[in-house]
């Protein structure tokens, strides 16, 4: 199971700047800090 912790960090590290970078990052944010 925490092979696939890793692997969600991961791709949320390489996500999260495409995140930032477009107009609806505060919407994207918000959900996954709710999470």
């Amino acid at each position: 199971p925490s092979v696939i912790i890793y692997e969600c960090l991961f791709l949320f590290s390489e996500l999260l700047p495409c995140f930032l970078h477009s107009n609806q990052s505060s919407n994207y944010r918000s959900k996954f800090f709710l999470l």
